[in-house]
């Protein structure tokens, strides 16, 4: 899940900013004005910070998703990175096996 995706689960208030972040109203608690602010972390991970004190994962609970969300796509780039770096070959003709 991309930043793009997971503020599609909020009400958006204001966003992107030129730096991609979003003011939403917060799902956790009863929002009147915009306090949950979300972006990109340098790494690729979802940031998600509430201004009126909500927890992370009580702002991912009650959008219905799992704190795994916010590091989905960061971590299928891992996954990715894993298996060209230590994909299997095969030599047959030697009957070698490199990981």
């Amino acid at each position: 899940m991309d930043v793009k995706e997971f503020v599609s689960y909020l009400r958006v208030a204001k966003g992107p900013s030129s730096n991609g972040e979003y003011l939403c109203k917060c799902p956790a608690h009863d929002d009147r004005t915009a306090s949950l602010c979300v972006g990109t972390g340098a790494d690729g991970r979802i940031l998600v910070k509430c201004q009126a004190g909500c927890d992370t994962r009580d702002v991912v609970k009650a959008m219905g998703l799992k704190m795994a969300d916010l590091y989905s796509d960061l971590i299928k780039r891992a996954v990715n990175d894993l298996q060209r770096t230590y994909s299997l070959i095969y030599v047959d003709t030697l009957n070698i096996r490199t990981f």
